[in-house]
Parts: C-alpha cells; sequence; structure tokens
C-alpha cells in the first residue's frame, strides 16, 4: 500500500479519532429510563425513531452516546437489537461508512487498528459484536430481540410489556414495516 493511499484512508475515516474513542470509557449522557442499544446494522435508527413517539427514548443519532454502548448502564431498561449474521450487520455498516464509527463505540480497537486489512479487521468485529450480545443476554435489564424476528408480533408483544407502552393499538397499527436489507447487493472484499 502506498503511503498517500495510508494517509488518504487514515484522514477520510478520521481514525486517529477512531482510534481514541476506542479506548476511552465513555459515559453517556442520557437520562432517561428506556434506551435502545445494538451493534449497527440492524434497524436500530427506524426502531428509535417509531419508539420515540410513545416513550421517551434515547438519540437515534447517538448524541447522548447511548445507541451503541459498549457496557451496560445502571437502573435502565434496555432493548437490545442484535444479528448473528455478522457478515450482513458489517455489509451494511460498510456500505453506509458507519464500520469504523461503529468499532469506535463498542471499543474495537483492533478492527480500527487493522483497517487496511477488511477480513482481519472485521474478524477483530465479530468478536467484539459475541462479546456484545452475550452481555446483554445475560443482563436482567436488558430485552434481546434478534433483528430477524424485530417485525413478529410476538416480538411487538414483548416489547409492549417491556416498555410499558400504553397505547398498545396504536403502536401494533404504526409500526414499521421490514424492508430488503440493501447490503445484500454489497460485495464485502476481504
Amino acid at each position: 500500500m502506498k503511503l498517500t493511499i495510508f494517509f488518504y484512508l487514515f484522514k477520510k475515516y478520521n481514525l486517529i479519532y477512531f482510534l481514541f474513542l476506542s479506548v476511552i470509557f465513555k459515559l453517556n449522557n442520557y437520562y432517561g429510563k428506556n434506551g435502545i442499544i445494538s451493534g449497527g446494522g440492524v434497524a436500530t435508527t427506524n426502531l428509535i425513531n417509531f419508539l420515540s413517539n410513545f416513550i421517551k427514548i434515547n438519540d437515534k443519532d447517538n448524541l447522548d452516546d447511548f445507541k451503541h454502548l459498549k457496557y451496560i448502564p445502571d437502573k435502565k431498561k434496555i432493548i437490545y437489537f442484535y444479528s448473528l449474521n455478522f457478515e450482513q450487520v458489517i455489509k451494511s455498516l460498510r456500505r453506509r461508512h458507519f464500520f469504523f464509527h461503529n468499532c469506535a463505540h463498542l471499543g474495537s480497537t483492533l478492527s480500527i487498528i487493522f483497517f487496511f486489512n477488511k477480513r482481519i479487521s472485521n474478524y477483530f468485529f465479530k468478536k467484539k459484536l459475541r462479546s456484545q450480545i452475550i452481555l446483554h443476554l445475560n443482563s436482567k435489564n436488558s430485552l434481546c430481540i434478534k433483528y430477524e424476528n424485530i417485525w413478529n408480533e410476538k416480538e411487538k408483544d414483548k416489547i409492549i410489556k417491556f416498555l410499558k407502552i400504553k397505547n398498545k393499538k396504536k403502536f401494533k397499527k404504526d409500526y414499521p414495516k421490514q424492508r430488503n436489507r440493501k447490503s445484500g447487493d454489497f460485495k464485502l472484499n476481504h
């Protein structure tokens, strides 16, 4: 790899900032009692937009540093969306240029350091996603919902009960429709 390309990529993705962000323990500035967290690439923004019509929820653009939190905050009820199809998640994040951003928020420093080798970078990101999924699956504060099940009636009922949504009928009627994933068309070069 030529040195100029190296510096171009480093600057384009602001990798120094992402490296710094990935190693610091960042506290969130969200004070609500309910929140949505994910590793990214699983329709989180869409669902935060929708749920904000019913309850106070964290910021869809992560301005409160809560959406991709690498730890479970105390005294909050968390809905954690995830997918075990890590390749699709990575394709989605890379296609939308959020991959390194999410690496930083999840604390996947090695994914950022190995930015020049997608296979190694993806490997470390998958490890971090796995550990975050396990963290939430073992938490009594988290309701974990797989991406593939987000639109099932059973999961909608779980969300209603978990967040104590009052207007159940409107919630179910207005619930976002599942869209086709665009990341299926995106090539992930190893």
